[in-house]
């Protein structure tokens, strides 16, 4: 899949608005959960197209051109795929921070808040009433925005071979690109937009391509592969293994939510799976329309000789599966303990279920207890509204909300099937990247699939006659009549057809289950299948048989690896046998007892720009505690810290400041700031060391400082304070600044108590 990279950078004060107000902030832009900033695709989307329609008008070319590269609702889609606009650096300086978040002394500088804020700034804005020419009554509004000269950046995938006219069309629209967010036609929003990978010499030469009437496209080399597996080969039962890497965000919709808000699983569903090995495998053998004619397609992905399993959510090589329902935490206390429900100790227990997945190992803690990991992969609501380009505003009812998977997460599944099978799909498909779920030419969608090792089949060698079934994905099961009744009438019957005995000798002795709507788009039909109602992943039965079983082993792992009841080829009724669960499992501790070392490297300049402005604000804070405990405020007049105030204001550096200073020092003002004890500390002429440099040091040995600015961050950092001037000249001055005005209102404050004495 070819790519075009493509760069942003912000020209002027930018809000790309996430649609929501955030405490004090009216108007806030779109940023993760760290807090970096970022540019939705969509918005690049809808920029890109409207700027390449005004490129068309301009020249007088028909928008046809524009549909075709960009894609119309409904009737064809988009030839390319945009993905989000991150920082430079985006996925360095992201690793760096979770990373740096787990050590004790940066976590407190790594909140969202102080991440954003070094990207940002706040603008304030009001309406005048026309008749009075005061501010009107609760008109004042805050707006968050991004700061000029910040770049992005991101990538361009075509989806299908591009022409040289729609390059020269994508590359017109870059440089046409101007402005971008909300409140771009007062004064925000300035942009200068480019890309690389198209290349022209110049504009001219792109206008020269556009206009041209005869169509031309570039050479691709497209080799068409074999499948061949021939009778001799192994065809033992075994399992493939894959890896699913979300390259952006994904929504994988779930049916539940409102009119305006789409959910996502927190899972792939083995069906989605399938159905991207399938688009790659006809891609790959040029299959075309006639897909289903083929031999090994039918066998292996019609007929079902191939089984697709989930892909659950992966962490550190383990794969984390959906929590038993019969295993759950207490209501009101925290998840450290999960509780048997189908022991009879625990059926008085007061518990909740959980949503999230978790990681059971046979490792015992101290008190003998089982334990599990949980986790669930990070997830990201995303605000779209659709705008009219004439009107130059948003569409009201255009407004909706995707709630999305985050990427860099990873998810596990297995392909179960003949070995030859396996082996060959391995050969012809190998690693690539490929787009899932919703808004797939948009923001959404694109995800790197890799196979992994091709193991055996595992079985079950201990069996009892009592056992737990716990559905590792949702079981179908069809009545009598034909339609779906997730009930245990209908699973016995299932289970009693594969055990081949009565359904009277087959007794669920208890059962944590609940039920859910399946429903799936298929892309063939252009259109969703029908809903059905199934056993949700989780559910748990505990059964018991009162007969002996004919090769009881076999038909146990007959149901491990075929599954129980309907659509089983697509991923549905899995199973896990559980013969013998614990009464408790515990918690595993998450703390790590070696910790990699972390190296700063992309996030050096976020991170000390986040430390210095926590140190601007010690400074402000230490000015302030000063200014509250001086104990001259009746001997300084409010005209001479005034006149203090503006000369600290105005002075460039230290010397400046000295040399403004110095003028005060045979007149009364130098007398009055040397007789209540200032004038050493803000000129000191004759000290050997800079007077910059001993505030910092006298405010640096404080204990409390020591605490909160540990002296490893600024190792880390390779920050030598002392030889920064300028950042010793800014600090100097916020904690002067700091002291003058609060001591102003101090001595203010002192004065109108004494009037009222």
């Amino acid at each position: 899949m070819n790519s075009i990279k493509i760069f942003l950078k912000t020209l002027s004060y930018t809000l790309v608005g996430c649609g929501e107000s955030k405490g004090m902030v009216d108007n806030d832009i779109v940023y993760d959960s760290l807090g970096l900033p970022y540019i939705p695709s969509r918005r690049i989307k809808g920029l890109f197209k409207e700027s390449a329609t005004e490129v068309c008008e301009m020249l007088g070319i028909s928008i046809e051109l524009v549909d075709s590269l960009f894609g119309r609702d409904g009737f064809n889609p988009a030839k390319i795929y945009i993905d989000n606009l991150y920082v430079t650096n985006y996925k360095e300086i992201k690793r760096e921070i979770e990373k740096l978040k787990e050590e004790e002394y940066y976590k407190h500088f790594l909140y969202p808040e102080k991440i954003i804020s070094c990207y940002t700034v706040e603008r304030y804005q009001t309406a005048i009433d026309a008749e009075n020419g005061t501010a009107k009554e609760n008109s004042l509004r805050t707006s968050r925005v991004l700061k000029p000269n910040i770049e992005f950046e991101g990538a361009i995938f075509e989806l299908k071979p591009l022409s040289e006219k729609e390059k020269a069309l994508l590359y017109l629209a870059s440089i046409n690109l101007r402005r971008i967010g909300t409140l771009r036609n007062r004064g925000f929003g300035q942009v200068r937009c480019w890309i690389e990978g198209i290349d022209f010499k110049n504009v001219v030469e792109a206008i020269e391509k556009l206009k041209c009437e005869e169509e031309s496209f570039s050479e691709v080399n497209k080799s068409i592969k074999e499948f061949k597996c021939t009778g001799t080969e192994d065809r033992t039962l075994a399992k493939l293994v894959y890896t699913i890497k979300t390259l952006s965000p994904i929504v994988i919709a779930s049916p539940r939510g409102e009119q305006n808000t789409v959910y996502t699983k927190t899972y792939i569903p083995a069906l989605t799976v399938k159905g991207l090995i399938v688009n790659q495998f006809i891609r790959l053998m040029d299959l075309g329309e006639n897909a289903h004619q083929n031999d090994y397609f039918y066998k292996m992905f019609l007929k079902g000789e191939i089984i697709f399993t989930p892909a659950y959510p992966a962490k550190e090589n383990r794969i984390f599966e959906p929590i038993p329902l019969c295993l759950q935490p207490e209501k009101g206390s925290e998840p450290d303990v999960l509780y048997n429900l189908f022991d009879p100790t625990n059926e008085s227990r007061n518990t909740k279920p959980m949503k999230k997945f978790w990681y059971f190992t046979e490792d015992k803690v101290d008190n003998g207890n089982c334990v599990y990991e949980l986790y669930e992969p990070e997830t990201i609501f995303y605000f779209h509204n659709s705008r009219d380009r004439q009107k130059g505003h948003s569409v009201g009812e255009g407004i909706f909300y995707y709630e999305a998977i985050d990427s860099e997460q990873e998810f596990k599944g297995e392909i179960v099937g003949p070995r030859n099978y396996l082996l060959q799909l391995k050969e012809l498909i190998g690693s690539f990247e490929g787009f899932i779920g919703r808004s797939k030419t948009a923001q959404y969608g694109l995800v790197k699939f890799d196979f992994g090792e091709i193991k055996d089949i595992e079985t079950q060698e201990d069996i009892d006659d009592e056992y737990i079934i716990y559905a590792l994905s949702p079981i179908i099961v069809y009545n009598c009549y034909g339609f779906t009744e997730p009930s245990e009438r209908v699973l016995k019957s299932y289970l009693a057809k594969i055990l081949e005995c009565k359904e009277e000798d087959i007794e669920i002795m208890s059962s944590a289950a609940k039920v859910e709507r399946l429903e799936n788009f298929v892309g063939v039909w252009k259109m969703k299948s029908s809903s059905e109602i199934a056993y949700a992943a989780g559910s748990c039965f505990r059964i018991k048989l009162r007969c002996q079983i004919r090769d009881f082993k076999d038909k146990i792992n007959e149901i491990l690896i075929n599954g129980i009841g309907e659509k089983t080829q697509n991923g549905y009724g899995r199973v896990k046998i559980y013969f013998d669960l614990a009464k408790k499992y515990q918690k595993r501790d998450s703390k790590e007892e070696h910790k990699e070392k972390v190296i700063i490297n992309k996030s050096v300049n976020l991170i000390e720009d986040i430390v210095k402005s926590d140190l601007f604000m010690w400074a402000k804070i230490k000015g302030f505690e000063k200014a509250r405990e001086f104990d001259k405020k009746k001997e300084i007049s409010s005209h001479l810290i005034g006149r203090l105030e503006n000369l600290l204001s105005d002075s460039k550096n230290l010397d400046t400041w000295k040399k403004g200073l110095s003028k005060f020092s045979d007149k009364q003002a130098g007398k009055k700031l040397k007789k209540v004890r200032l004038w050493d500390e803000l000129f000191d002429e004759n000290s050997k060391v800079d007077i910059t440099v001993k505030l910092y040091n006298s405010l640096a040995e404080e204990r409390d400082f020591n605490k909160y600015f540990h002296k490893s961050i600024f190792g880390n950092l390779k920050w030598n304070i002392e030889q920064d001037t300028d950042f010793l000249w800014e600090f100097f001055k916020a904690y002067w600044l700091s002291f003058l005005r609060y001591l102003r209102l101090f001595k203010k404050r002192e004065e109108e108590v004494n009037v009222q004495n």
